[in-house]
Protein backbone atom coordinates (compact mmCIF):
# COMPACT_ATOMS: atom_id res chain seq x y z
CA UNK A 1 0.00 0.00 0.00
CA UNK A 2 1.43 3.13 -1.08
CA UNK A 3 1.51 5.55 1.79
CA UNK A 4 2.56 9.61 1.90
CA UNK A 5 1.44 12.43 -0.52
CA UNK A 6 -0.77 10.61 -2.70
CA UNK A 7 -0.22 13.12 -5.65
CA UNK A 8 3.72 11.96 -5.66
CA UNK A 9 2.53 8.60 -5.60
CA UNK A 10 -0.35 8.76 -8.24
CA UNK A 11 2.42 10.91 -10.33
CA UNK A 12 5.35 8.12 -10.09
CA UNK A 13 3.39 4.95 -10.56
CA UNK A 14 1.26 6.11 -13.87
CA UNK A 15 5.02 7.86 -14.98
CA UNK A 16 5.66 4.97 -17.79
CA UNK A 17 1.93 4.57 -19.09
CA UNK A 18 1.26 8.15 -19.40
CA UNK A 19 3.77 8.07 -22.13
CA UNK A 20 1.74 5.95 -23.92
CA UNK A 21 -2.12 6.55 -23.29
CA UNK A 22 -2.91 5.60 -26.50
CA UNK A 23 -1.48 2.02 -25.90
CA UNK A 24 -3.93 1.78 -23.23
CA UNK A 25 -7.33 -0.25 -23.49
CA UNK A 26 -9.61 -0.17 -20.42
CA UNK A 27 -11.20 -3.42 -20.17
CA UNK A 28 -15.29 -3.80 -19.28
CA UNK A 29 -16.37 -5.48 -16.02
CA UNK A 30 -15.53 -9.59 -15.53
CA UNK A 31 -19.38 -9.89 -15.64
CA UNK A 32 -19.74 -8.72 -18.97
CA UNK A 33 -16.74 -10.28 -20.06
CA UNK A 34 -17.37 -13.59 -18.98
CA UNK A 35 -20.79 -13.57 -20.78
CA UNK A 36 -18.96 -12.72 -24.17
CA UNK A 37 -19.71 -15.46 -27.10
CA UNK A 38 -18.03 -15.51 -30.33
CA UNK A 39 -14.76 -15.54 -32.70
CA UNK A 40 -11.94 -14.17 -32.51
CA UNK A 41 -13.00 -11.44 -34.62
CA UNK A 42 -13.75 -8.18 -33.11
CA UNK A 43 -13.28 -9.87 -29.99
CA UNK A 44 -10.72 -6.57 -28.70
CA UNK A 45 -13.58 -4.79 -30.13
CA UNK A 46 -16.07 -6.62 -27.92
CA UNK A 47 -13.63 -6.83 -24.84
CA UNK A 48 -12.50 -2.85 -24.33
CA UNK A 49 -15.03 -0.31 -22.94
CA UNK A 50 -14.77 2.45 -25.36
CA UNK A 51 -16.27 4.76 -22.68
CA UNK A 52 -13.81 4.05 -20.08
CA UNK A 53 -10.61 4.11 -22.58
CA UNK A 54 -11.70 7.75 -23.73
CA UNK A 55 -12.03 8.69 -19.82
CA UNK A 56 -8.62 7.12 -19.29
CA UNK A 57 -7.08 8.91 -22.05
CA UNK A 58 -8.89 12.33 -20.69
CA UNK A 59 -7.70 11.86 -16.95
CA UNK A 60 -4.12 11.92 -18.37
CA UNK A 61 -4.38 14.98 -19.84
CA UNK A 62 -5.55 16.37 -16.14
CA UNK A 63 -2.43 13.99 -14.76
CA UNK A 64 0.25 16.50 -16.84
CA UNK A 65 -1.44 19.28 -15.92
CA UNK A 66 -1.09 18.28 -12.20
CA UNK A 67 2.17 16.96 -12.62
CA UNK A 68 2.65 20.80 -14.22
CA UNK A 69 1.60 22.54 -11.08
CA UNK A 70 -2.20 22.61 -11.13
CA UNK A 71 -3.41 23.01 -7.65
CA UNK A 72 -7.24 22.28 -8.13
CA UNK A 73 -6.40 18.82 -10.10
CA UNK A 74 -3.65 18.00 -6.93
CA UNK A 75 -6.01 19.13 -4.46
CA UNK A 76 -8.39 16.86 -6.40
CA UNK A 77 -5.99 14.09 -6.31
CA UNK A 78 -5.27 14.22 -2.63
CA UNK A 79 -9.24 14.48 -1.50
CA UNK A 80 -9.57 10.70 -3.89
CA UNK A 81 -6.34 9.63 -2.07
CA UNK A 82 -7.62 10.38 1.30
CA UNK A 83 -11.14 8.57 -0.12
CA UNK A 84 -8.97 5.61 -1.11
CA UNK A 85 -7.13 4.83 2.61
CA UNK A 86 -10.29 5.48 4.23
CA UNK A 87 -12.07 3.01 1.71
CA UNK A 88 -8.66 0.41 2.54
CA UNK A 89 -9.12 0.89 5.99
CA UNK A 90 -12.47 0.09 6.19
CA UNK A 91 -12.08 -3.59 4.06
CA UNK A 92 -9.03 -4.12 6.34
CA UNK A 93 -11.75 -3.62 9.13
CA UNK A 94 -14.19 -5.98 7.56
CA UNK A 95 -11.58 -8.59 6.68
CA UNK A 96 -10.21 -9.07 10.48
CA UNK A 97 -14.32 -9.31 11.64
CA UNK A 98 -14.61 -12.19 8.51
CA UNK A 99 -11.54 -13.92 9.42
CA UNK A 100 -13.00 -14.21 13.00
CA UNK A 101 -16.55 -15.59 12.21
CA UNK A 102 -15.19 -17.70 9.51
CA UNK A 103 -13.36 -19.52 11.84
CA UNK A 104 -16.25 -20.05 14.42
CA UNK A 105 -18.07 -21.54 11.62
CA UNK A 106 -15.31 -23.84 10.46
CA UNK A 107 -14.98 -25.47 14.31
CA UNK A 108 -18.49 -25.73 14.46
CA UNK A 109 -19.05 -27.47 11.13
CA UNK A 110 -16.41 -29.95 12.29
CA UNK A 111 -18.91 -31.20 15.29
CA UNK A 112 -21.39 -31.85 12.89
CA UNK A 113 -22.48 -35.69 11.50
CA UNK A 114 -22.35 -36.61 8.28
CA UNK A 115 -25.89 -35.96 6.63
CA UNK A 116 -27.69 -39.40 5.68
CA UNK A 117 -26.94 -39.33 1.83
CA UNK A 118 -23.01 -38.71 2.71
CA UNK A 119 -23.37 -41.82 4.59
CA UNK A 120 -25.64 -43.84 2.61
CA UNK A 121 -23.82 -47.52 1.27
CA UNK A 122 -22.10 -48.21 -2.28
CA UNK A 123 -25.38 -50.31 -3.28
CA UNK A 124 -27.36 -47.33 -2.81
CA UNK A 125 -25.70 -45.36 -4.67
CA UNK A 126 -25.21 -47.93 -7.43
CA UNK A 127 -28.32 -48.42 -7.70
CA UNK A 128 -29.15 -44.72 -8.31
CA UNK A 129 -26.96 -44.36 -11.06
CA UNK A 130 -28.59 -46.99 -13.07
CA UNK A 131 -32.22 -45.79 -12.59
CA UNK A 132 -30.54 -42.09 -13.77
CA UNK A 133 -28.65 -43.18 -16.98
CA UNK A 134 -31.17 -45.67 -17.87
CA UNK A 135 -33.27 -42.61 -18.78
Amino acid sequence: MLKGNAVVNILKSTEIVSAFPKQVHVLKPITEISGLKGKKKGMKKRLTSGGGTRSFRKWFRKRARAAQGDTKLQEQILAKGEQAAAQFEGMLADMKGFAGTSRMRQTSSRRRSLPSFATSSRSQKRSWSKSSTAR
